[in-house]
């Protein structure tokens, strides 16, 4: 019987890949428009518009083809540059990193948004923050901050946590699975006859839960601790929650009040706070893989 075997070679190219793909987010900051996905978009719609049989069922092998045929593909491709050696192996997994989390550099947008804020711009700000600030948002600036601080909590798990999770665990195919899965979720979203779309939500959810808890437990390493774990041992368990596990613990762990009372004007600090815990998070998953991968060695 084949048997699966990650041995040390992958891990140190999992590594480096990811150190690599997490420098360039950070120094190179024009990446969003490289990172277009369009043709994910165009292989949808063909999908759907040669769907011969209409149903649940019918829409759930829909949703599976379209996610999982350039899946297949992206799988083949690692196949043949792992057999290639460890350099097109690496590249091809940067590629796919940076492809895979998006849409857009969530560091950078935020910056962008509160550099208007901060100039008293706040229409200008709300324009720039497609993906955190989207619906109704309320009439309070303190308010609008605190969605803004939450929403970064929330996405940096489906930016980025999230990927890495699936891309250490299963390879770069269920990386950007991770990415197909949200678009496909996005187009879907308003067309409430649709059942498929209660599918392919619940499907991200259930990728979603796994990366969520142990970002909510890098959150609480990084901040105030028992704050933090409180709130995770309060909100933990359900996969239907995994956005308020995120933001519960997220703002424990900056010692923010998540009760909705919040008293004072808007105080931009909280943003900045939450975006350097994010920033915390990350060495402390890397720190933990490359402890692993030593650890492997040494045995």
């Amino acid at each position: 019987m084949a048997e699966i075997v990650w041995n040390d070679g992958e891990k140190t190219v999992t590594l480096l890949a990811i150190l690599i793909t997490l420098g360039i987010e950070r120094f190179y900051r024009n990446l969003d428009e490289y990172r277009n996905l369009e043709w994910f978009s165009v292989w949808s719609n063909w999908v759907e518009a040669h769907q011969l049989v209409e149903g649940k069922w019918a829409r759930a092998v829909s949703i599976l083809l379209t996610l999982f045929a350039p899946l297949l593909l992206v799988q083949q491709l690692n196949v043949w540059m792992v057999e290639g050696g460890w350099l097109p192996e690496l590249l091809f997994s940067i590629v796919l990193l940076v492809l895979s989390m998006g849409p857009r550099d969530l560091r950078a947008q935020v910056e962008s948004i509160l550099e208007n804020w901060s100039q008293g711009d706040i229409e200008g700000g709300i324009l720039k923050a497609e993906g955190l600030l989207d619906g109704e948002l309320p009439e309070e600036e303190q308010k609008i901050v605190r969605t803004l601080t939450e929403s970064v909590l929330v996405e940096a798990n489906q930016r980025l946590f999230s990927v890495l999770f699936w891309f250490v665990l299963l390879g770069p195919a269920a990386g950007l699975l991770v990415r197909l899965g949200l678009m496909l979720e996005q187009m879907q979203r308003g067309d409430e006859e649709d059942s498929s779309q209660s599918m392919i939500e619940q499907f991200n959810k259930l990728l979603a839960w796994p990366p969520a808890h142990l970002v909510a437990i890098s959150y609480a390493m990084v901040g105030d601790f028992s704050s933090s774990f409180r709130r995770i041992l309060e909100h933990a368990g359900d996969w239907n929650s995994n956005s308020k596990i995120l933001r519960h613990s997220g703002l424990g762990a900056i010692r923010l009040e998540d009760d909705g009372v919040m008293t004072g004007t808007a105080d931009l600090q909280e943003v900045w706070d939450a975006l350097e815990m994010v920033r915390r998070s990350e060495v402390v998953w890397v720190a933990l893989l490359a402890f692993l991968i030593l650890a492997g060695y040494a045995n």
